[in-house]
């Protein structure tokens, strides 16, 4: 049974250094033993040694919670790791694994999932009681409260474990998905010169630098990552990086990639992404993938609010009609989401119900004041002919936040299309559209272009007819 349970081990885990974080790889251990010739010591059985009470018993569910873990069964999962801890209630690992099965099961359907963290939290907490200073379970107990967005406590979690154990990659890698952008750049430079092929440490290394805006770096960064460990699993972080210098047409296959190596909710839903924002003639294909993402919801990596953003995005463009009807449903439940006002003034824009619009996004900014939502407003109100209203907003827009080029874009867009005789203001706001340095609000070549080239219709001069 040890055998069938190993064999079932190598078979599932595929070769690659990302389960390094949570120790070594079972394709490493099982090479090593092969070189040393050490296959036959490590399966051989042990001498006799002194009886343990209800070891059999012990034994025999120890192993059915080995195979529901394999099997990803997690309708098993809690209740077997439930009756292990009750048979060794001693023991650091039974906690540990009680501690796991409540939290893999909080999200399964029906199940309450504050209650199964509280389960969680209690195997922690007893597994570090019984041995304050297992590094690796203050690492997972700092995984579970990262899980739970206590990012402070984790941190200290994190701490603990490393000064007992330095060496704790799970401890190690949970710190550098907590701390910021410039200590998590600082740490991994310094891990990089002990350890210059971790495509991990590359990684993380890529992520700090995109945060801190060294774009550039930050694409070398995830162009390394991906020379290290080729399997696919950093392909997105090269997809990203390429998007954040404006080489969309390249990041393509990167984030189709990830739904082949991977395959997980998270690479369906950033690749659905990635095709509505930057591939409009593939929102076909944009549903589809969004469709696999929500098949794989037990995984739990995307909120449900998140994926009917998306949705609402994709129907907008594709049946505006059945968008509709969704954000009505969507808003009856949730009124007071203004994230899905902002969707529905949009997609009543798309219908033509202009004075709707209005009101929808007037909601949006209302609910949610501190996002980028008046430009939609301005944008409305402009339809149904309200441009003073509108113009305001811009004006506002402008003196909060001068450096957003896409505002000076927009603001030259209204005047084009409802103030043409105000045409050399367009063109000034067209300037600083094009010329001001945020790269947040990055106006793409293209768009600048068709619009200039309308205020050259505006502007060029009326052909001279000859009686």
């Amino acid at each position: 049974r040890v055998r069938s349970a190993y064999i079932k081990l190598f078979r599932l885990i595929p070769v690659n250094t990302r389960n390094d974080a949570c120790g070594c790889s079972i394709n490493s251990i099982n090479t090593l033993l092969k070189k040393n010739n050490l296959e036959q010591a490590a399966f051989a059985s042990p001498e006799k040694l002194e009886d343990i009470p209800d070891a059999e018993h012990g034994f025999d569910v120890a192993m059915n919670l080995l195979e529901t873990l394999l099997d990803l069964n997690r309708k098993d999962l809690f209740r077997i790791a439930s009756e292990f801890k009750q048979i060794r209630p001693e023991s650091v690992q039974a906690n540990l694994l009680f501690a796991l099965g409540a939290e893999l099961t909080a999200n399964e359907p029906n199940e309450i999932k504050s209650e199964h963290y509280e389960q969680a939290e209690a195997g922690y907490k007893r597994a570090l009681q019984l041995d304050p200073g297992n590094a690796h379970a203050h690492a997972a107990y700092g995984d579970f409260l990262i899980l739970t967005k206590r990012n402070k406590e984790a941190l200290k979690q994190c701490d603990i474990a490393l000064s007992i154990d330095p060496n704790n990659r799970m401890a190690l890698f949970n710190k550098l998905r907590i701390i910021s952008p410039a200590e998590r750049k600082v740490l991994t430079e310094q891990l990089i010169a002990v350890e210059p092929n971790n495509p991990l440490l590359w990684f993380h290394y890529g992520s700090a630098l995109n945060s801190l805006g060294e774009k550039e770096k930050a694409l070398q960064a995830a162009q390394k990552t991906v020379a290290l460990d080729p399997n696919g699993l950093f392909y997105r972080a090269l997809g990203d990086a390429l998007v954040s210098v404006h080489r969309e047409d390249e990041a393509e296959p990167y984030y189709r990639i990830m739904t082949e190596k991977c395959g997980c909710q998270l690479c369906w839903y950033r690749y659905a992404q990635y095709l509505v924002r930057y591939k409009p003639e593939k929102i076909r294909e944009a549903a589809r993938a969004l469709q696999k993402s929500e098949s794989l919801s037990s995984m739990n990596r995307i909120s449900i609010e998140n994926m009917n953003y998306l949705k609402l995005q994709i129907l907008e463009k594709t049946e505006p009609n059945d968008a509709e009807a969704l954000v009505r449903e969507l808003l009856e439940k949730s009124p007071e989401n203004g994230n899905y006002w902002f969707f529905f003034a949009g997609i009543l824009r798309t219908l033509e119900k202009y004075n709707e619009a209005v009101e929808a996004a007037q909601k949006a900014v209302d609910l949610c004041p501190e996002l980028s939502y008046r430009p939609r407003l301005a944008n409305c109100l402009a339809k149904v002919g309200e441009y003073e209203k509108a113009e305001q907003i811009y004006h506002d827009l402008h003196k909060e936040f001068p450096e957003r080029n896409r505002y000076w874009f927009w603001y030259a867009q209204f005047l084009v299309d409802y103030l043409p005789d105000r045409i050399e203001e367009a063109e000034k706001a067209l300037e600083r559209a094009a010329s001001n340095p945020d790269d947040t609000w990055y106006v793409p070549p293209e768009d600048l272009k068709e619009l200039q080239e309308k205020i050259e219709e505006v502007t060029a001069p009326l052909p001279v007819t000859v009686d």
